[in-house]
Formats: C-alpha cells, sequence, structure tokens
C-alpha cells in the first residue's frame, strides 16, 4: 500500500495544498476550531485516492488527487453547521472555482474535478475520494475522536449510525484496506 509521491511534486498538487492549508488555516470553524484536523485529513485522504486508484489505470491521478484535497474545502465556508453538513460539497466547487482556472490542468481535468463536486456524480472517480474519506475517517482517530465528540455535544446519535453504516457501501479494496481501522474505530466509540 504506497502511494504515489511523484503527485506530491506535480505543480497542480503542490498549489493545491497550499490553497486548501491557507483555507482551514483561516476558517477553522467547522474543523472542530482546530484547523489542522480537516486540513491532515485531506492530505491522507488525497495519498489514498492514489492508492486505490492504482487498481484503475484509466483514472487520471491528479484528478482525484485534488478532488480528495478539496472533498470538504467547502467547510470552510461561514454558514450554519445544517448547511455545511448538506452542502458543504456544493459549497467547495464555489470556495474553488476561481483557484482552479489557476492551475496549469487541460480543460478536461478541471471539469472533471467540477464534476466530482457534485451529489449526484457516481462516477469511479467520486467513489474513489469517497472511499478515500472514509478510508482516513476510520484510521483517524484525532478526526473521528473530534467527531464524536461533537455529536455526543450535539445530541446527533444518527450520525454516529450513518458513520457506520458507510463502511459497507465501501468498495471492496477501500473496505479490505479500512476494516482494522473501522473496527479500532468502533471499540472506541462503544459500538
Amino acid at each position: 500500500m504506497k502511494t504515489d509521491h511523484d503527485i506530491l511534486k506535480h505543480t497542480a498538487i503542490k498549489n493545491s495544498i497550499k490553497f486548501l492549508e491557507k483555507s482551514f488555516r483561516e476558517n477553522p470553524h467547522y474543523s472542530f476550531d482546530d484547523w489542522t484536523i480537516m486540513y491532515e485529513h485531506s492530505l491522507e485522504v488525497m495519498k489514498n485516492t492514489q492508492i486505490l486508484a492504482e487498481k484503475h489505470p484509466q483514472v487520471d491521478k491528479v484528478v482525484v488527487a485534488i478532488a480528495g484535497l478539496f472533498h470538504d474545502i467547502g467547510k470552510t465556508v461561514k454558514t450554519d453547521e445544517k448547511t455545511l453538513r448538506e452542502k458543504h460539497e456544493e459549497l467547495g466547487l464555489q470556495v474553488t472555482e476561481k483557484f482552479l482556472e489557476t492551475l496549469e490542468l487541460s480543460e478536461e481535468q478541471v471539469k472533471k474535478i467540477r464534476e466530482l463536486f457534485a451529489i449526484n456524480n457516481n462516477s469511479l472517480e467520486k467513489t474513489i475520494v469517497k472511499d478515500a474519506d472514509y478510508m482516513d475517517f476510520y484510521k483517524n482517530k484525532k478526526l473521528n475522536m473530534a467527531f464524536k465528540k461533537w455529536i455526543d455535544a450535539n445530541n446527533l446519535p444518527g450520525e454516529i449510525e450513518r458513520k457506520i453504516k458507510r463502511f459497507e457501501k465501501l468498495s471492496a479494496h477501500a473496505k479490505e484496506i479500512a476494516k482494522s481501522s473501522f473496527e479500532k474505530m468502533k471499540k472506541e466509540w462503544n459500538q
């Protein structure tokens, strides 16, 4: 399970990481008031996209890497929590729209990245990004415990069930990778 570290040398990836850091640093409100939680999570999601994309040579690794980096960037928008929870993907496109134009990517790559922000996108690339997201959520104790604390403080037990049920929707490859982390998180959550 190695990641393609060459992806980190790509100028568009380097610039996207800087944009991501700036966005979360300046807007930590939906990052459990610790900008590093969602920033570090997004970096890991990007790395996980590369692991999952290895099995799919037709997937543009730069596209899924950038989509992985920006999958939660909509949470930097200053709005109410309900809107952020339900519409952060759509908001992510608004946050990154102008920035995407500055990257040295083809029109087709930018178009694909934009399409990956759509909630109803059922492409292989979207599956890779979603699976990569949950793989890190289950593994990332700092994130999943901050989320659990937030759930408990806001009395949202349905969110626990949603995160646990999501495991069944992972692709076989992602399940295989995430299984031990998932089981460990469930124990820590007393589930």
